[in-house]
């Protein structure tokens, strides 16, 4: 999940309901497909403590992995993801990017998150 056209994260900040970098915790299959929870660890926009993310379209194989740290650009919650939905595995250098940014943004001190975390 690479897929983000749009490189001006203010923009996107200003479009999408929640922005958030959040953990993956748990997998569900339902008839549509799997579900992924994520606990926010840091948000920019909106008010989720958790939010839902959806596979219906497909992504190729490629799904979030229980435990890993991402950064989602979400219109609602749940949100459909595909393979070209904002979201991002942290360790990426443009979700390093894009957080820094965020952050600058909204006037944060920089996200930290463990070395695991980033690999």
């Amino acid at each position: 999940m690479v897929c983000v056209a749009d490189e001006n994260y203010e923009a996107m900040l200003r479009h999408y309901a929640h922005v958030l970098v959040g953990r993956v915790d748990s997998r569900s299959e339902t008839a549509s497909g799997p579900e992924f929870r994520l606990s926010s660890i840091r948000v920019w926009k909106g008010d989720k403590k958790s939010i839902v993310l959806r596979n219906t379209n497909g992504t190729c194989g490629k799904y979030p992995a229980i435990g890993r740290v991402y950064l989602v650009f979400a219109a609602s919650d749940p949100q459909d993801v595909t393979m070209c939905s904002p979201v991002l595995a942290v360790w990426e250098s443009r979700a390093k990017v894009a957080i820094t940014r965020l952050d600058r943004s909204r006037h944060l001190p920089p996200l930290s998150l463990p070395p695991e975390d980033l690999k």
